[in-house]
């Protein structure tokens, strides 16, 4: 490996905080503006639980937004964002289910979807953990 290459790769290690950080950013933005939209509209989002044959299609929706807020601020800040990872996944695979389960034929079907991708994201934290930059971390280090 020439220096040039350790030097691009010392600058890149240096970086390696950015994507969990981008990660949670992505789906706490989604998650907080879909609950906040839900709980704008619940009569309709009950509606659209009732079409999919949902059972109890307003306390479902009432569940489902407040879920979203709910892990919407753990993503942003880092708080029990591993935590916050399992429902929503839960809450990923079920939409994919409910709403596209009749788009899907084959394997490869699953990267067309946006909510595989949430999938993924909300994976990745699960395992590897939100990341150095979290309001977690920040406040352990003000405690000592």
């Amino acid at each position: 490996m020439t220096t040039f290459q350790q030097k691009i790769l010392a600058q890149l290690d240096k970086m390696k905080c950015l994507p969990p950080l981008l990660a949670r950013i992505t789906l706490a933005v989604v998650f907080l503006v879909a609950g906040a939209g839900k709980l704008q509209k619940l009569d309709r989002v009950a509606e659209y639980f009732v079409s999919l044959h949902i059972s109890y299609p307003l306390l479902s929706a009432n569940l489902v937004a407040w879920t979203e807020l709910l892990i919407g601020l753990c993503m942003l800040f880092g708080v029990y964002a591993r935590t916050a990872a399992v429902p929503l996944i839960w809450i990923m695979i079920m939409a994919m289910i409910k709403t596209k389960g009749d788009q899907f034929g084959k394997f490869s079907d699953l990267f067309n979807f946006t909510e595989f991708l949430y999938l993924v994201l909300a994976f990745w934290i699960l395992v590897a953990g939100p990341g150095e930059i979290t309001i977690q971390r920040w406040v352990n280090r003000l405690k000592g």
